[in-house]
């Protein structure tokens, strides 16, 4: 059962809020250990933070230090609308001349036009076949109409199928194959009087050829030819209306390796861009940020800023400085991706090993580094994240007993002014007891 207070009924003093002036003043190592685990449960989330910054440079790191990074081929077509083109590591650069001749198709026939859906076809016989092969006969009779027709080829288990469709102020058949290429090439004879079928669309593979002088021909059965030269693969992407000659060029994709350097330098610059945010200092307000003047983080930004920025690999080429990037004030990195290709250009060997060489590129030298600092159990942000969460349990232990005892005071309190409050009461019952008693001995006194 709660307790009941009457605050000041003898004493006239306002006890319910001296008891919480004193408990204000109780509470202040309270409050400032609540505030101290506030602050280590936010550097805990700066260092995950940051943590995942990291770990975003690594794999950047780990990508731009691999040699497909700088050794990539590109293959441009003169008509990509035409036939589109890929190149992988085999391929070797030069231009290559391909005649698209055929682009995949799928066989379809088309029977002649009627003007009535329900009029009779005329008894025969349609004899179907399919790439080159007879596949099946549908017997007609004489009271079967072109719509019966459509439902008996559907119904033959032919592989194929058969719609209407109007046209040409009337009605035609149409039956297509169920898959494309030489295989699926349709023809239909047909003895019915009143019926017969002409090829629309022949099944067709695609056909490709390389070379100009004895060219060599190639077929398939999608538009892809992969590998049909060592490391290159071509798609026909449209039906050419007569065989047409297009260029493939292969060259080195510089542009590949850039997009690679660059999100290096992006993953750097969140890295430092989460440092500086959580680094403040407000000279006025003397507030620092979470990470102000924080040993460990100066030392790493050290480390990584002088792998950035300083010596890498063992040519001529031997700094990001060399390649195009530059670095601002606030330690943020920036490619010229113009400079950064003239530079692979002019010295291809030099610039990849500044990022790939096994022991001195800045990709191993920041793939070591950072693995000190982020390994998942002994790097040293989980360190610090652990000390962090080690700290915080002891604080909210601590904090707890606090609130117990706060409690206990706070009810002592109570008692007190409480007691003192039935004292009071006590002494005013007897006070006005014995005011009573004198004024009733007063009076007997002054009658005699």
């Amino acid at each position: 059962m709660a307790n009941f207070y009457v605050s000041g009924l003898m004493s006239g003093l306002d006890t319910n809020n001296l008891i919480s002036q004193l408990m204000s003043i109780e509470r202040r190592p309270l409050n400032t250990l609540l505030n101290n685990i506030s602050s280590a449960k936010r550097l805990k989330d700066v260092f995950g933070e940051l943590n995942t910054a990291l770990l975003a440079l690594k794999d950047a790191a780990a990508k731009a230090g691999t040699a497909a990074a700088f050794s990539g081929l590109k293959a441009v077509s003169s008509d990509a609308s035409l036939l589109g083109a890929s190149a992988g590591s085999a391929a070797s650069a030069g231009t290559y001349t391909f005649t698209v001749v055929h682009a995949l198709t799928r066989g379809l026939d088309a029977s002649n036009a009627f003007a009535d859906a329900d009029s009779t076809t005329g008894e025969g016989t349609l004899v179907f076949f399919v790439g080159g092969e007879e596949a099946g006969q549908v017997e007609l009779t004489d009271t079967d109409t072109y719509a019966s027709v459509v439902e008996k080829i559907n119904a033959a288990g032919l592989g194929l199928t058969a719609s209407m469709i109007s046209a040409d102020g009337g009605y035609r058949i149409l039956v297509e194959a169920p898959d494309s290429g030489a295989a699926s090439d349709v023809e239909i004879t047909s003895t019915a009087g009143d019926l017969s079928f002409v090829t629309v669309t022949e099944g067709r593979d695609a056909e490709i050829r390389y070379g100009q002088t004895n060219p060599l021909t190639f077929t398939s059965t999608t538009n892809t030819f992969e590998n049909v030269l060592p490391g290159i693969t071509v798609t026909v992407n449209a039906q050419p209306a007569a065989p047409t000659a297009v260029a493939v060029n292969v060259s080195r994709d510089t542009e590949a390796a850039a997009a690679a350097v660059e999100n290096l330098v992006n993953k750097y610059n969140e890295v430092v861009k989460t440092v500086n945010k959580y680094s403040t200092y407000d000279a006025d307000s003397n507030r620092k940020g979470l990470l102000f003047g924080d040993l460990t983080v100066r030392m790493m930004m050290q480390d990584l800023s002088g792998i950035m920025t300083g010596t890498a690999g063992a040519g001529d080429y031997n700094s990001l400085m060399m390649v195009g990037v530059s670095v601002d004030r606030q330690g943020l990195l920036a490619l010229d991706k113009s400079a950064f290709e003239a530079a692979l250009a002019a010295a291809e060997t030099d610039v990849t090993a500044l990022f790939t060489d096994a022991t001195e590129g800045i990709a191993a030298r920041l793939d070591e580094r950072l693995g000190f600092l982020t390994a998942f159990g002994s790097g040293v942000l989980y360190n610090r994240q652990n000390s962090l969460d080690e700290r915080i349990t002891l604080m909210e232990s601590r904090a707890e007993s606090m609130e117990t005892s706060l409690a206990r005071r706070e009810a002592m309190y109570r008692k007190q002014f409480t007691a003192m409050e039935e004292a009071l009461a006590m002494l005013e019952s007897q006070s006005l007891f014995l005011s009573q008693h004198f004024s009733a001995l007063n009076s007997l006194t002054g009658s005699k």
